[in-house]
């Protein structure tokens, strides 16, 4: 997506994503985001070898499993720790806890749209004209939900809708995306800024 819209000419600024979730699953913020981020990429820099980290805001936790044996966990514990810390009081997260730990079970391969929906986010919201507001997606069965700021009322709401999903759609066939996507099929629904579907 970002290679068809640079192509075009286009410029990217901030981007939101997000999975559609039950009304009592909590969704991280901005701040969270990027402080996962940055706890990411400080273990990466020191070369450990962990899972995603997961944030619980609520319980102000933020969990980092390391992959690897027992010796190895022993041997980076203390080290992984020290280095959330650090990272968490830079950011003013001081109130929250460290917890490392190594599961037995493997933490489950991301889906299909935690794949994908991060570059159609950037794609799409580095085009202002497309007025996008937030980009998610469901799971099962598979659908992109792109949120806009026009009306449904507005008469280029339609004309809009159409050629952001073409633009999508043309991304999911590019020969990267299409080698995550295989088979599975998938829908794509953009939204009026009043919830409405404005593509076909």
């Amino acid at each position: 997506m970002k290679g068809i819209l640079k192509s075009k000419g286009y410029d990217a600024y901030s981007v939101k994503v997000s999975k559609e979730l039950a009304l009592n699953d909590y969704v991280l913020n901005e701040e969270e985001i990027k402080l996962g981020r940055e706890i990411t990429n400080k273990l990466k820099q020191l070369d450990y070898k962990f899972d995603p980290i997961l944030i619980f805001p609520r319980a102000k936790v933020i969990s980092i499993n390391i992959d690897g044996s027992r010796k190895y966990y022993d041997a980076v514990k203390d080290d992984v720790e020290k280095a959330a810390i650090d990272v968490t009081e830079l950011n003013n997260y001081k109130d929250y806890s460290i917890d490392v730990n190594r599961s037995t079970v493997k933490i489950a391969k991301a889906d299909t749209g935690a794949l994908i929906t991060p570059a159609i986010a950037e794609g799409l919201m580095s085009k202002k004209d497309f007025k996008v507001t937030g980009v998610g997606y469901k799971e099962k069965p598979l659908s992109f939900i792109i949120s806009t700021s026009i009306p449904s009322s507005d008469p280029e709401a339609k004309a809009l809708g159409s050629e952001i999903e073409s633009m999508i759609v043309e991304f999911l066939k590019s020969e990267e995306i299409s080698s995550i996507l295989g088979e599975e099929s998938y829908e794509i629904k953009v939204k009026s800024k009043d919830k409405k579907k404005i593509n076909k």
